[in-house]
């Protein structure tokens, strides 16, 4: 039947009513479709000239139920640019089934685009979402899907999605580490900072997973002991999703120079470019960098800690080797050379016109020594040349002692 509309010379790219059907296309209602001729349905219409980009109607409130509420409270009351939905967003939501594969399979071959967004969501974050372990492996094989596309709306990337807490049913432990390593292989870009939450923060996935850890209440901040052993489990579990993602943030950032620079542009939130300017800092144990208070080590001044335990556990886990080669002596200005050479002077000086010690016996401190000389080198002496005054100061008077 579609072959012989189509023959009739139907419109392939008529769009359905916008208020009942969000302006949907043919090839919209295809890949939503459920038949098993779902995949020669597609291939025709694409063949008699279907747009695989097309887009529905761009104000919808499709995926809204993926968004954080507070985040979408907000959005209510700001104007914010939207997207409608693709034909490859629709296939990525249906079950999963061989049929799925070798739909989006033949979009993708047909030029669909993989970094679509609508709605705060991709197509590589939509099989995340449902948990569509074979979908998502297949998206990353295409050579144009990029995981470190930033989604707006509060939802930071795709590798935000996986560290979410929200869909941690659809993949047990062992799979988020293999889907977080596979992100990474991917693009390693997924690591750049991202905004996310109701109050815009800019942070790196590491922020956005300690955001949704304690955005569980229950299990965050909830004594051990009086949890549940189901809940103990999930507690446990994320506690150590926290530290690995963590360290891998930690090996990947140390391995470029320069990785995390940001724009002014960047730390303002106008655009999302992330280069030259400002250098993003991070606590290199904990891996975050919102709501904690960074202090640089004194020794090689490159890695921050934002507490005392960090710095315990960081040094002796990786920074001790870091900071040993990385600490060099630093390099002396010719103002501190100077200045250097002034205090050795003025030291040298002082401690030959010192002739009476303290009442301790002991030389005054070297720090007092140094203040008092740059003092008197500072201060000009007052001197009474080039100054005409109205008295006589040659004049000896006799000297009088009397005080009658």
């Amino acid at each position: 039947m579609v072959e012989l509309l189509l023959k009739k010379r139907a419109n392939v790219n008529c769009r359905l009513d916008s208020v009942r059907h969000s302006s949907l296309m043919p090839l919209h209602i295809a890949c939503g479709c459920l038949a098993p001729t779902v995949v020669d349905i597609a291939r025709l219409l694409l063949e008699y000239g279907a747009d695989v980009n097309a887009e529905s109607l761009a104000n919808n409130k499709e995926y809204y139920s993926l968004i954080d509420p507070l985040v979408l409270d907000l959005i209510k009351t700001i104007e914010v640019p939207q997207n409608g939905r693709t034909p490859l967003h629709i296939a990525c939501t249906r079950p999963r089934s061989e049929d799925t594969l070798n739909l989006v399979r033949l979009l993708l071959g047909h030029q669909a685009n993989p970094n679509a967004i609508c709605n705060g969501q991709t197509p590589l974050t939509l099989a995340i979402v449902f948990g569509n372990e074979p979908l998502v492996d297949l998206l990353l094989q295409y050579d144009q899907t990029d995981p470190s596309v930033v989604l707006g709306f509060g939802n930071g990337n795709a590798l935000c999605m996986a560290l979410s807490t929200f869909y941690e049913t659809s993949w047990n432990y062992s799979k988020r580490i293999q889907l977080i390593e596979r992100l990474i292989a991917k693009n390693p870009q997924v690591l750049y900072p991202v905004r996310f939450g109701p109050k815009n923060l800019l942070g790196s996935c590491v922020d956005y997973a300690y955001y949704m850890f304690f955005a569980d209440t229950r299990i965050a901040q909830s004594p051990y002991h009086s949890l549940t052993n189901q809940e103990r489990t999930i507690f446990n579990q994320r506690k150590e999703l926290l530290t690995y993602i963590a360290k891998r943030f930690r090996e990947e950032v140390t391995k470029h120079d320069g990785f995390l620079r940001l724009s002014p542009s960047t730390i303002d939130g106008s655009s999302s470019t992330r280069f030259n300017s400002q250098e993003f800092r991070y606590c290199g144990t904990c891996g975050r960098s919102i709501g904690v208070r960074l202090n640089i080590c004194r020794r090689c001044q490159k890695v921050s800690f934002c507490s005392k335990t960090c710095l315990e556990n960081g040094w002796n886990t990786f920074h001790r080797y870091e900071c040993k080669q990385s600490a060099q002596r630093p390099q002396t200005t010719a103002k501190a050379k100077n200045l250097m050479n002034t205090d050795n002077t003025l030291l040298k000086d002082a401690l030959k016109n010192v002739t009476r010690p303290n009442e301790n016996n002991r030389l005054p401190p070297l720090s007092k020594i140094l203040r008092q000389n740059r003092l008197k080198k500072r201060i000009k002496s007052a001197s009474l040349e080039g100054i005409e005054l109205s008295w006589n100061y040659t004049y000896n008077a006799p000297e009088n002692y009397s005080f009658n």
